[in-house]
């Protein structure tokens, strides 16, 4: 090898060494750069005062808690505990409870805990720069808040565990920054990286005399940048199953927990929704508690105590099987992606990248609006809705509900037994006023959740324009007082009218209301207020979320007719017209059925089944090279346009903050008092490097800003 390769090989892994440094080196610098300019005495900002007058009041926001002091500060600090707890009071929603397993007796005190997550507990989300709980001291564990309601926590157990970071820079409780997984599933990591089979039959030996119940914690992981994955390898890194699915490390900790307690409890510990349906077999009782913050766990604590009776309700659907949605088929690995990339990368440049489309084939059948629309359909006998297309089960012959969920949206039992009876529905020109009597039925004192949900005409027209309709909507919810056994409280929910409309993009091109029969309807959740509509409508063959038969209730549903009308809502409040504006981002308006959206009117031959590809056309590889935009003929010159600048209206920007934005004469006038040759970029963590690269050399300046626009 020659001397200069030498050189040149040398130079390169010296190079690639410094790289890697100033990349860390700068995320680190702009994460810590309040520390760092501090030690180094660098100032990076300067306040100029201007003329303020003593009687002019500057504070936008005040604060309830009065000046900022030590006192104050220690009372804020003390609400904002006291409001993280209530969160957790209010928002825990009890999905299982056999044979009243909870609240936990008096005599239930000595508890043993199980699960990675009960040492590693998912505290909150670390998207969108929100601060980590798991760094700080300032947070109460799970066997902390369990001591504080009395109950003796088993430490051997938790002792035991081995701390593993697993949060991927914050959802962890090990303190540490993580490994940028998160979770054990190298590939993809939505799990907690649960122990192994031989691990937890050597903790049965620990159990001791903590046997009066045992509580298992379950989590799963996503964040901005890491989807929950929707493949990934199980804990025998062979088989590949749904990040959501119950991983074999969970279900082995589940059975061995199941077969040594007479009572099992599991907290699930996510942030979404898991599948759960197996999850119920190995335990007596279940309680989503969701991410609980610095303080949630005292919450939790005080439900499994009783002092707290549940009165949450879920916000999502937990389906039998994660994949059974029509989401799923145009998503993760099969994206819909154009099949001539090569050839468009080959045009705008590769760095672009453009292989993949944003098309959604499931349409609004997202959620309850899927599995509830299919549901009624299938009740009804419209649209093909029993085919077995979308069916979980391999051997269906046809779709069946109880065989696709769990638990419904808006689903959440108590301690207690509620009645809710519709008192009356009174329909307005612009609001719908809904009137309920809430009785407290049991003996516990508790809450009880007014659910109001609607129903809108999907009929000739909608079929025709594709206007799509979710069989049942929430349109409004309130929650009672706490209520002593045998009380009583009556709630009324204002819904807007607005919500009944839907949005037609073929015929009208803008909102309308529908002509024909709309129904109000209340239930316990999303699938029994649907049952009780279709009770009004007389139909027949209704089951719960179990399969079990039931006939609902039709008078907790109210139904009144509406003509159509495009009128109502064709104008925005600031009378604009509401209409398309982006016909050209569908795919079909590029290529004529290129991509196939679900319908309800005839779920068998829409429902999607592969992914969706096409070829780009030379129009649309044209507007994914961005270069499409045309000066217009009287666009200022920018000598012009930089003229007007900079000229002092006497404006700062505590004067503009009553300003409303329609008055756009001030609003021009505060704005052109800025110097447009003053470079004004801001200090950004997206921009790693200074801003004199990044301006432009005809917009640096050395000043550091305007005595105006710093006012």
């Amino acid at each position: 090898m020659s001397k200069l390769k030498k050189l040149w090989f040398g130079l390169t892994a010296v190079l690639a060494v410094l790289l890697c440094v100033s990349v860390v080196g700068t995320t680190v610098a702009y994460d810590y750069d309040g520390v760092i300019n501090d030690a180094l005495g660098v100032q990076t900002s300067k306040i100029i005062k201007g003329e303020v007058s003593e009687e002019e009041d500057t504070t936008y926001d005040k604060s309830s808690f009065g000046e900022f002091n030590a006192e104050n500060l220690e009372k804020l600090k003390a609400a904002t505990k006291e409001q993280n707890i209530n969160e957790m009071r209010e928002g825990a929603a009890l999905l299982k409870n056999d044979n009243n397993a909870l609240p936990l007796k008096s005599t239930e005190k000595k508890i043993s805990v199980f699960g990675q997550t009960a040492v590693e507990p998912v505290y909150q989300g670390s998207s969108a720069g929100t601060k980590v709980t798991n760094n700080t001291a300032d947070k109460t564990d799970l066997k902390t808040a369990l001591e504080k309601e009395d109950f003796e926590v088993n430490t051997a157990i938790l002792e035991a565990y081995t701390l593993k970071n697993v949060g991927g820079g914050g959802f962890g409780g090990g303190g540490g920054p993580g490994n940028g997984i998160a979770g054990g599933h190298p590939e993809a990591g939505t799990g907690r990286g649960e122990e192994t089979p031989a691990f937890y039959d050597a903790r049965m030996s620990d159990v001791g005399e903590y046997d009066d119940a045992a509580i298992v914690l379950l989590s799963r992981v996503g964040k901005e940048g890491t989807d929950v994955a929707m493949q990934e390898k199980d804990d025998d890194n062979t088989t590949v199953i749904s990040g959501l699915a119950l991983h074999s490390n969970e279900r082995a900790m589940l059975q061995k927990v199941r077969a040594k307690f007479d009572k099992v409890i599991v907290l699930l510990n996510i942030g979404n929704q898991m599948e759960v349906e197996e999850v119920k077999q190995y335990c007596d009782a279940m309680l989503y508690m969701g991410l609980p913050g610095h303080y949630g766990f005292e919450g939790i604590a005080e439900i499994l105590s009783g002092k707290v009776n549940p009165s949450g309700h879920l916000a999502d659907t937990y389906a039998v099987n994660s994949l059974s949605a029509p989401a799923c088929v145009n998503s993760g690995t099969e994206t819909p992606e154009f099949t001539n990339a090569a050839a468009i990368n080959d045009q705008i440049g590769s760095g672009e990248n453009a292989s993949w489309i944003s098309f959604q084939a499931e349409n609004i059948y997202i959620g309850y609006r899927y599995y509830e629309t299919r549901y009624a359909d299938a009740i009804a006998g419209e649209g093909n809705a029993k085919d077995k297309v979308g069916a979980s089960k391999s051997d269906a012959t046809e779709w069946k509900y109880s065989d696709e969920i769990s638990y419904p949206f808006g689903y959440g039992m108590s301690y207690t037994t509620f009645t809710q009876t519709l008192d009356s529905v009174s329909v307005g020109e612009n609001e719908i006023e809904v009137k309920v009597t809430v009785k407290n039925t049991g003996s516990v004192k508790g809450k009880s959740v007014v659910q109001v949900y609607a129903q809108t005409p999907y009929g000739k027209y909608e079929k025709d324009n594709k206007v799509e309709k979710s069989a049942v909507q929430l349109v409004g919810f309130a929650k009672t007082k706490e209520l002593n056994g045998g009380a009583s409280e009556t709630v009324t929910v204002n819904v807007d009218k607005y919500l009944l409309a839907s949005y037609d993009y073929v015929g009208e091109k803008g909102y309308i209301l529908s002509g024909g029969d709309y129904y109000i309807s209340i239930g316990d959740n999303v699938h029994d207020a649907l049952n009780n509509i279709l009770a009004k409508q007389g139909k027949s063959g209704m089951t719960d979320e179990n399969g079990t038969a039931v006939t609902g209730a039709e008078a907790k549903a109210y139904r009144f007719t509406q003509a159509f009308d495009a009128n109502k809502y064709r104008m925005s409040t600031n009378n604009v017209r509401v209409t398309n504006q982006f016909d050209d981002c569908d795919l079909n308006h590029f290529i004529e059925n290129g991509g196939k959206y679900l319908s309800r009117s005839d779920w068998k031959a829409t429902y999607p089944t592969q992914q969706t590809t096409v070829a780009a056309t030379a129009d649309m590889i044209k507007l994914l090279s961005g270069n499409t935009y045309e000066t217009p003929k009287d666009a200022p010159k920018y000598e012009e346009l930089v003229a007007q600048f900079g000229k002092d209206e006497g404006l700062n920007i505590i004067m503009m903050r009553d300003v409303p934005l329609s008055d756009k004469i001030t609003w021009r006038k505060f704005i052109m008092q800025l110097k447009i040759d003053t470079c004004l970029w801001p200090q950004q963590k997206a921009f790693p490097v200074p801003r004199s690269a990044l301006c432009p050399p005809h917009l640096r300046s050395a000043t550091a800003t305007t005595a105006s626009a710093a006012r």
